[in-house]
């Protein structure tokens, strides 16, 4: 386990991650408790694109709280 690396959450209101490089968010939608999470990439004009963004409803208000970078890929047996 020394390789082992602890990822934490950074809440968006705190700092937001360099654009254009994909990482992990919670997110809430239409101001919901209910919390969920993708991928997605904060853009420089200060928008997210959500790998889901297109299976959403039209209107539908998503609300990024919080995210961590993307862990390495896994590369057992």
């Amino acid at each position: 386990m020394s390789d082992y690396i602890e990822m934490q959450w950074v809440p968006c209101s705190v700092m937001l991650p360099e654009p254009q490089k994909e990482v992990l968010v919670t997110y809430t939608v239409n101001g919901k408790k209910k919390r969920y999470v993708e991928t997605a990439m904060y853009m420089e004009e200060g928008e997210w694109i959500g790998d889901l963004d297109e299976y959403r409803l039209p209107g539908a208000k998503v609300k990024r709280i919080a995210w961590m970078q993307m862990p390495e890929p896994y590369e057992g047996d």
